[in-house]
């Protein structure tokens, strides 16, 4: 108190969140399981049901926050999920499509010889389609004493993914996707040099070819839909002040993640996937003379070279190096070995000469040269030598036409050969079982343009992740089917029929016998979405601008807001993280955002 007797009082206000992340509450008094609950009956009996995320989100939240069922909004999480189903019955399932009202059903027929109109055959091991089932947490999902209701809510965030949680403006508390942001993108399994991409016209929409470096980082960036934006800043009177802050330490060009797969309870293997931002090999083609048969790299690319083993001549078990043939060899001591990297317009005659030149194949060369001799290697060389064969290897699946060649799997699953000419060299799994793939590397070029953090120009800058929660490399390639078991008589299968027509979704019932051939898939995270994230937060999360300006009351977090500041500096697509105004006679508004790549 003054000395005039005057008092000042200051007062500090928290939001309702204090009622869940234990500031006022929300916290837990003992350990609490919350992925399964045991029910007792009349007679003492016992069962243990298994609640819906959707369930735990509001008592939890209900229960531990105080706060009424009313106000509580669990949105965009349904009630039946869907589970991954393989089919592992040792004869061919084949399928057909049968037109029903405003909805189709899928009849099936298991024969390993071809059937007229059951065009799509699934082997075993290979998914066939969805089982829906009670959207329940996978795992255990037990809260510690003293833990707090925003610690479980993260938890289901970090399962779900892209979702969010908070309060609004009226008190009513929100879980839900996050707007205008999608999580889900095309697996960047890309095999030839050009790609083609939708294309609108004045002639109307159609589909181009243009270079794979152009249109591949779109493969990594999340996708913001450009249909409206919260706000547009094009009045620079409006704006007091904007700071860029780029957070130069915080730039990555080099990502690796880990992650475990697990075959069954005694067998596990290391699943990886390497994007960076980097230079690709670039196919360069001289005339071929006598002179020139040993010319590489820059002078000309090896995939239109024969490459050979080099062995001891006294121990031909042992692998000295590797060398372009015909070279030169001291007969004293070396012998020639296995042929291990023809000339790949040997390998596929049959095509364009497009498919003669892999930029991936190429590193994979280079690192051939570079084992057991002087010549310097490149960062990706043990890698590929440990895992590239096992996903592209021209001299088994062309020179060796057998029956366990490319050529013919693909002619017993489809049919046409035509149609596997941009996948000749692949094993079969990266064209039909993806989800098997173990390992992966893709470069974005630098002449992209997120070319400015590239090796090259910076250095490079790793960042690698190892994540239990990771199995697999790519998603799925699923049918989109959904099987059901045929066991509740005629009249819930006409319900269930019912209900898959409205929704326009492709249904096939099962008997009990067949409903034995279908296994649930455990599935968890990929390397893929997980490198998008590290690719997001670590280039374009950079570019972050703080804004005062006067207040604009409805913005919200997690929006598009156009800046258009040509005269600062600034113009693009930002997302709105945070916003601060504070209560009293102030002027201003401070805003953070960050850049969006925006997709339209």
């Amino acid at each position: 108190m003054s000395a005039g007797g005057a008092g000042e009082v200051s007062v500090e206000f928290i939001d309702k969140m204090g009622l869940l992340n234990g500031t006022c509450g929300g916290t837990f008094p003992a350990s609490v399981s919350f992925h399964e609950s045991i029910i007792i009956d009349e007679n003492e009996d016992q069962t243990i049901e298994h609640p819906l995320i959707s369930e735990i989100i509001k008592e939890c939240v209900h229960h531990y926050g105080g706060e009424h069922y009313s106000r509580i909004m669990v949105e965009d999480i349904p009630d039946v999920g869907r589970s991954v189903v393989s089919y592992n019955g040792s004869t061919p399932l084949r399928l057909a499509t049968t037109v029903e009202g405003a909805g189709s059903g899928v009849s099936l027929i298991v024969s390993p010889d071809p059937v007229a109109g059951y065009d799509t055959v699934i082997y075993k091991g290979q998914n066939a389609g969805y089982m829906e089932t009670p959207l329940t947490y996978p795992g255990e999902l037990i809260m510690k004493a003293g833990g707090t209701v925003t610690q479980l809510l993260d938890e289901i965030v970090s399962t779900l993914g892209n979702y969010e949680y908070f309060y609004d403006a009226e008190g009513v508390f929100h879980f839900r996707q996050i707007k205008n942001y999608q999580a889900t993108g095309s697996t960047p399994l890309n095999f030839t040099e050009k790609v083609k991409v939708e294309v609108t016209t004045s002639a109307g929409t159609e589909y181009q070819e243009v270079d794979a470096d152009a249109s591949l980082q779109s493969l990594y960036l999340p996708r913001f839909s450009n249909s409206g934006f919260m706000n547009e800043f094009s009045d620079a009177s409006l704006v007091t002040s904007i700071n860029f802050n780029p957070n130069y330490a915080n730039i990555k060009n080099d990502f690796i993640v880990w992650g475990t797969k697990t075959a069954n309870e005694d067998a596990h293997s290391m699943v990886r996937y390497h994007l960076a931002i980097d230079s690709r090999p670039k196919e360069i083609k001289v005339p071929t003379t006598k002179d020139e048969v040993a010319l590489i790299g820059d002078n000309y690319s090896l995939c239109h070279k024969d490459i050979r083993e080099v062995r001891d001549k006294n121990n031909t078990k042992l692998l000295i190096r590797y060398q372009i043939y015909p070279g030169t060899l001291d007969y004293l001591n070396e012998v020639w070995g296995d042929r291990v990297a023809p000339p790949l317009e040997e390998c596929f005659p049959e095509l364009d000469s497009s498919y003669h030149f892999n930029w991936r194949e190429e590193l994979y060369r280079r690192a051939l040269l570079a084992y057991g001799s002087s010549t310097e290697g490149s960062y990706y060389d043990e890698e590929l030598m440990a895992e590239w064969r096992n996903l592209y290897d021209p001299t088994s699946t062309n020179l060796n036409k057998g029956s366990d060649s490319f050529q013919k799997a693909w002619e017993d699953y489809y049919g046409e050969q035509d149609e596997a000419m941009p996948w000749f060299g692949y094993t079969i799994d990266v064209k039909l079982s993806p989800e098997k793939v173990r390992y992966w590397l893709d470069i974005i070029d630098t002449t992209s343009a997120l070319g400015q953090y590239s090796v090259s120009r910076i250095g490079r800058r790793s960042k690698i992740v190892e994540n239990s929660k990771i199995n697999k490399v790519f998603e799925a390639t699923i049918p989109d089917i959904v099987y059901f078991e045929n066991k509740d008589g005629d009249e819930q299968l006409l319900k269930n029929i019912e209900y898959y027509l409205k929704i326009g979704q492709l249904y096939c019932p099962l008997t009990s016998d067949m409903m034995v051939n279908f296994n649930e898939e455990p599935s968890y995270g990929t390397c893929y979405e997980e490198v998008r994230a590290l690719l997001y937060n670590h280039c374009i999360y950079n570019a972050s601008i703080n804004i005062n300006c006067i207040p604009i009351f409805y913005l919200d977090v997690n929006q598009i807001v156009k800046i258009n500041l040509p005269e600062m500096g600034i113009v693009g697509d930002y997302v709105l993280n945070s916003f601060n105004w504070a209560i009293g006679n102030t002027q201003t508004m401070s805003l953070s955002l960050n850049e969006a790549i925006t997709v339209v």
